[in-house]
């Protein structure tokens, strides 16, 4: 009696080596495309947030440049500090522009009736932050010389957006910004603040080149309050002797007689 024959399976599997491979490829393809997404939302959000401090600069630049250009500048300006009087608001008002601990800030006099040769030395109120983020740079002012040249402020800032690298944007030992900041940066003329702030003109004089009140012309010749009255009396008659009356008759010819 013949003993059965076994029958083997001729399928092949896959060996341990190789499920181990594909488990590794698998799992670094995973990992990849999961960075890879991670990054796009990160920069993304870094996107957002730089977009965010960019309009919030951007706001903050134009009160700046509102302010300057009908202010005078008070006192003595440092690159981080600069106090003005604003002659534009409905209540003339005492201002200051600071970067403090890397934010732009706004502060107004604790006194609302501060005038402006009290400006210099005024208590200001609880200042306000113009800029998300984190903001380094300053103000270079240039001031005004009546009569010679106008004035100019320069201000230049560095950007770092709120959330975003906390290495951005520090200083090394030279003095040198290091990161990747968003720079921004304006000027303004401080002409308007110059004319506002000489709104009260002077006084009137018959010297001042000025055609002022009821004038006739420049430097009085008619009923002007600094000026001495207009002498209205007629003018004397010459006479001759014994109170003969001269009188001068113009000839046809342009010859003058006198009879």
């Amino acid at each position: 009696m013949s003993m059965p024959k076994m029958i083997k399976n001729k399928k092949k599997a896959f060996s341990l080596l190789e499920v181990v491979i594909a488990l590794f490829v698998f799992s670094l393809l995973v990992a990849t495309l999961a960075n890879v997404y991670v990054g796009f939302l990160s920069a993304q959000q870094k996107s957002k947030e730089s977009q965010r401090s960019l309009e919030s600069s951007q706001t903050a630049l134009n009160i700046l440049a509102k302010t300057l250009r009908t202010s005078k500048i008070v006192g003595t300006p440092t690159g981080s500090l600069m106090r003005v009087f604003d002659y534009s608001r409905d209540t003339e008002k005492c201002m200051e522009f600071s970067v403090a601990s890397e934010n732009l800030l706004m502060a107004s006099s604790a006194d609302a009736d501060t005038d402006e040769n009290l400006c210099e030395t005024a208590v200001m109120g609880a200042a306000t932050s113009l800029i998300e983020g984190r903001v380094m740079g300053g103000f270079s002012i240039l001031p005004s010389e009546e009569g010679v040249s106008v004035g100019k402020a320069v201000i230049s800032f560095q950007l770092c957006p709120k959330g975003s690298d906390a290495t951005a944007c520090n200083v090394d030992a030279a003095g040198v910004i290091t990161g990747n900041p968003i720079n921004i940066q304006t000027s303004v003329s401080l002409r308007s603040g110059l004319a506002m702030a000489a709104a009260i003109p002077p006084a009137a004089t018959c010297s001042d080149g000025i055609q002022n009140g009821d004038e006739t012309g420049v430097d009085c010749g008619g009923s002007c309050g600094a000026c001495a009255p207009v002498d209205t009396t007629p003018p004397s008659v010459p006479t001759g002797l014994a109170g003969t009356l001269v009188s001068i008759i113009k000839t046809p010819l342009g010859k003058t007689r006198i009879v």
